[in-house]
């Protein structure tokens, strides 16, 4: 796994050079240097419903929880956590299997993909004044924890354990 802190973006590979060189083409598309919106023929090959490849909404509560009046995040972060030893992911997830939860059921929209990797981003009904987290997902058969969690804290996610169910 390798991580570019500052633009928040996380990949992976069998190796380490390969992770690197998956890490560097992911934050190329994170900023907009390298990829392409997809069509609507490969949003339905992808289980998204092109229609609704838009933000709608506010993020879904396992995400950043209820947007207030200022476009602030509620801070319900202590509700309902579990001590760090007792949080297990009970499952493989593909990078197609979180695509589809961020935009079917995280009002995410499918910006742009090149490769093995596609941002995803989530906008504000009110506009840039308000957080907007983009996502980077590595299209990969199956994501490693860190990865996942990278993931899911890009996307504004309060409780670990509820954005992977």
């Amino acid at each position: 796994m390798a991580c570019d802190e500052e633009a928040g973006v996380t990949s992976q590979g069998r190796t380490r050079t390969e992770a690197i060189e998956n890490l560097d083409g992911a934050v190329a598309l994170y900023n907009g240097e390298i990829g392409r919106p997809p069509t609507d023929e490969e949003l339905r090959e992808w289980g998204i419903d092109p229609e609704k490849n838009r933000t709608a909404g506010d993020l879904p509560s396992v995400l950043s929880g209820p947007i207030d009046g200022d476009g602030d995040t509620a801070d319900n972060s202590s509700e309902g956590t579990q001590p760090e030893d007792e949080r297990v992911v009970t499952r493989d997830f593909s990078g197609a299997d979180v695509r589809k939860v961020l935009a079917n059921a995280g009002n995410f929209r499918t910006d742009r993909q090149r490769g093995s990797h596609v941002v995803m981003k989530w906008e504000h009904p009110r506009g840039p004044a308000v957080e907007q987290p983009t996502v980077v997902v590595p299209l990969h058969d199956s994501l490693a924890i860190g990865t996942l969690r990278d993931i899911g804290e890009a996307a504004g996610m309060r409780d670990f354990d509820e954005f992977c169910r």
